[in-house]
């Protein structure tokens, strides 16, 4: 067959896997010991956000505004505009991000490349995420 017939045929959902429970202290401590900056940043960023990965992947530094204290991003998956406080130890780690003059430049850029230019589903692969 030239074309995959069942492209458009979304997988069923599979409610066997039990309720999900957040990470343990122990488990992050594990976790941010073998990540590398920009996954490091990402976990930050989702620890403190609650965002999914492909939102964290395609933040810009227009979509902070520091002066208000908020992160401010369009959810890919419902599209709904959320605006979310910017605790400390996130204000903190943003401070660290090596920053740009261009409001469209990426904060964790080659996670937004993969993201642009691949789609989630690469990104996930690379990091062994189960998306």
């Amino acid at each position: 067959m030239a074309e995959n017939v069942a492209k458009d045929v979304k997988p069923l959902r599979d409610n066997s896997q039990g309720e999900r429970r957040p990470f343990t202290l122990t488990e992050l401590k594990k976790i941010m010991a073998v990540a590398n900056g920009e996954w490091r940043s990402i976990i930050v960023f989702g620890l403190y956000t609650g965002q999914r990965l492909a939102d964290l992947a395609r933040l810009t530094w227009q979509n902070l505004d520091i002066a208000a204290g908020e992160l401010q991003i369009r959810t890919a998956k419902t599209g709904r505009r959320v605006r979310i406080p910017l605790c400390k130890p996130l204000a903190d780690h943003i401070e660290s991000l090596p920053s740009s003059d261009d409001p469209k430049a990426s904060l964790h850029t080659r996670s937004f490349e993969t993201v642009s230019t691949h789609g989630m589903r690469v990104l996930c692969r690379a990091s062994s995420v189960n998306c």
